[in-house]
């Protein structure tokens, strides 16, 4: 368009034509993704619509190309089971209120633990599996099941750690006892050569140390240093596997900590439903200064307790925190005072 200002200059300007509207199925996520005013508005107006002409609420709908486009007079078709819309898609697959969602979730890959029931070996009842007494203080995982006799002890087995001369570090030894120890208290006692009725239940597990400054030092890196790549991300694989069945015990399991609490060992308390932390308890992920990722699941497990912000803080610091941090944090449900 021609024209002229007010002091008689001569001008010219020229209209450009409106944006094509996207009509592909790939641009209007991206819009939505980054603009999630957009997406808000968007979902409102098809709200509106609908009520206005007495229907259901319904997410607006896109077209993909070739397909006639309504007029805008007319309010939105019905959502298809064909149409494409990112919010459904997004919604539908990670809100934890729908069993979609929970599936979703509980097929992740972020999940250190697998859900879906196996056939490992661990599964056979204990007397097909090893034939020893899993009580004898020789060993480097020892369980005492309750006594029918004892005064307070109905239904408490405990289980403990014992290496102290490695600060309890999870070898191969110790690892392969934790998993004959998880098979008896699956199988609900089995046939063990404890002196004890066989009928006796456990109905909570304590997981503690024998040693008293020490509840777990973690992997056993010197162990681990004579191993090969392979056999090192099969052993990885082998101690989140096992940790994992201690959170799937079907009877509650409380870790008493009075003592470190580092890498494995941290991960290995956070797979417990309660922590009671003892006046020396310390907690940290210190391999993480060395830049070893814990491969036990503590990134994950931690966030999960604690929130990601302070999880964060605590694998990018590896920073240790006593008892009294650990209760604020909320790595700990309890901390205890004197013995």
């Amino acid at each position: 368009e021609k024209g002229k200002t007010t002091d008689g200059t001569p001008f010219a300007y020229y209209r450009l034509p409106p944006a094509p509207r996207p009509r592909t199925m790939i641009a209007r996520p991206l819009v939505f993704l980054r603009h999630p005013t957009s997406l808000s508005r968007s979902l409102g107006a098809a709200s509106s619509a609908d009520a206005s002409v007495g229907g259901p609420p319904s997410f607006p709908r896109f077209f993909p190309p070739g397909e006639a486009r309504p007029p805008r007079s007319t309010p939105p078709p019905p959502l298809s089971s064909s149409s494409f819309h990112p919010a459904r898609v997004v919604f539908g697959s990670f809100d934890p209120s729908t069993v979609r969602g929970k599936r979703r979730i509980r097929s992740s890959s972020h999940s250190p633990c697998s859900h879906s029931s196996s056939s490992h070996s661990y599964s056979r009842s204990y007397s097909s599996v090893c034939s020893d007494d899993l009580a004898s203080p020789d060993r480097e995982v020892v369980l005492t099941l309750p006594d029918e006799d004892g005064p307070g002890t109905g239904g408490i087995a405990t289980l403990a750690l014992n290496r102290p001369e490695s600060a309890n570090a999870v070898g191969r030894t110790m690892l392969s006892q934790l998993q004959q120890v998880l098979t008896a208290l699956e199988s609900g006692g089995g046939s063990m050569s404890m002196s004890m009725s066989s009928s006796m239940s456990v109905r909570v597990v304590v997981m503690t140390s024998t040693h008293p400054r020490v509840f777990s030092a973690g992997a056993d890196l010197r162990e681990r240093a004579d191993m090969t790549r392979d056999e090192a991300g099969k052993f990885v694989s082998e101690l989140r596997e096992t940790f994992c069945r201690v959170g799937r015990l079907p009877m509650p399991v409380i870790a008493a900590v009075d003592g470190a609490a580092l890498g494995g060992g941290l991960e290995l308390a956070l797979t417990s439903d309660l922590i009671v932390a003892g006046p020396g308890s310390t907690f940290g992920l210190p391999e993480t200064s060395l830049a070893i990722v814990p491969g036990a699941g503590g990134t994950v497990l931690l966030p999960r307790k604690i929130g990601i912000a302070r999880a964060k803080e605590l694998i990018f610091t590896a920073r240790r925190i006593g008892p009294t941090e650990a209760l604020e944090y909320g790595v700990v449900e309890y901390a205890v005072t004197g013995e």
